[in-house]
């Protein structure tokens, strides 16, 4: 299969969503409010806004009654003991990816448990980004080197990079399948059209430390973003401003983003071990007293509960609702727990780790 390398300054026509960017650019009056369901962001055009309010009276502990869960299948199939850097499950629920830090990227049927490919760039640095595009038509895998390579099943059919990359840290597809999100240690969010495999926006905020991790809310009118920095950037699309700057002080960084499927939380994993569930410019921070960091976040389809994947080794199932833990996945083998995602269909929790393992744990209790 031809394969294909586009760079930032490829020339294109001009798209929607670069009128809508110019315009922006321009000096057009930043909105007032952007509303998306019940989760709504003050627009932050002048990079001054109020720092939203943090209920840190709402921290809660896990030294509570909560059900100990045992890791699920073990998938792995190399034993080269590389970790795990990230996760995702196909959207028909079918398949699940696991990118690692050797150059690979594993994909296993699901619940057969069977290897189906494994993916890999001889010159690769490491994959640290993997995600499916909602129409299942690519996975698109992430790199410590800078470059994006799509592919179908296991041959690269396109590969994607921008000269002043310092690597990618995180993917996302909008729902319509037709963009790609790609977050970089540089700081910037380069948007890749699909039909044109060009650049069709770059996201920056001049503050930022690198960007680990991106996601599009499941109605494609914001994009999340993850800062070393500490913040978590809202991006309301296609216009491309900063929608808002969810902010707490004290945050050494922010490793995760979520939507919930049902519009009304973001949440945020930071490395103090706090997680931010932002709805409305407020927030609740939920931490366990022993986190050393949480590392992943994912919110299931039903959006009642949340994985949260933690340097500690442990997996938190949190009740959205009631605000605590309800459930920990344990491992005394596990060192820390890189990602986590939970299948479209709610059936499954998967997690990758710094062992190089990658478990596929029932779930359906909670995420059906």
């Amino acid at each position: 299969m031809s394969q294909k390398i586009a760079g930032a300054n490829e020339r294109r026509r001009p798209t929607d969503r670069d009128k809508h960017a110019g315009r922006a650019a321009a000096g057009a009056v930043a909105l007032a409010a952007l509303s998306m369901g019940c989760l709504s962001f003050a627009s932050t055009r002048a990079y001054g806004s109020a720092t939203p309010t943090i209920q840190k009276s709402a921290v809660q502990s896990t030294k509570t009654n909560h059900i100990p869960i045992n890791n699920g299948q073990d998938v792995s199939t190399d034993k080269e003991g590389t970790g795990v850097r990230a996760v995702a499950f196909s959207y028909d629920s079918k398949y699940l990816a696991a990118a690692k830090r050797n150059g690979r990227t594993s994909v296993w049927a699901v619940p057969s448990y069977r290897l189906k490919f494994t993916l890999r760039d001889p010159a690769s640095r490491g994959v640290n980004a993997v995600a499916f595009s909602h129409n299942d038509a690519h996975l698109a895998t992430g790199d410590g080197d800078g470059h994006i390579y799509l592919w179908v099943r296991d041959h690269i059919q396109v590969q994607l990079a921008d000269p002043a990359s310092k690597g990618v840290n995180g993917l996302a597809f909008t729902p319509n399948s037709n963009y790609l999100a790609a977050g970089d240690a540089n700081g910037r969010i380069y948007i890749w059209s699909l039909a044109t495999d060009a650049i069709v926006a770059t996201l920056r905020d001049p503050r930022s430390e690198g960007v680990n991790a991106v996601a599009f809310s499941f109605d494609d009118k914001y994009l999340a973003a993850a800062d070393r920095n500490g913040r978590t950037y809202v991006w309301a699309t296609p216009a491309d401003i900063v929608a808002a700057r969810l902010h707490d002080p004290a945050s050494r960084g922010v490793n995760a983003v979520a939507f919930s499927r049902n519009g009304k939380v973001l949440a945020a994993g930071d490395r103090n071990g706090n997680v931010y569930l932002w709805a409305h410019l407020h927030a609740r921070k939920l931490a366990d007293p022993v986190s050393k960091g949480v590392d992943a976040v994912a919110i299931t389809p039903n959006s009642r509960y949340m994985a949260t994947g933690d340097a500690n080794g442990r997996i938190y199932i949190w009740s959205l609702a009631e605000h605590k833990v309800i459930a920990i996945v344990t491992d005394p083998h596990v060192k820390a727990v890189n990602a986590v995602a939970f299948a479209p269909d709610g059936k499954y929790l998967v997690s990758g780790n710094a062992n190089g393992r990658t478990y596929l744990t029932s779930v359906s209790s909670v995420g059906a």
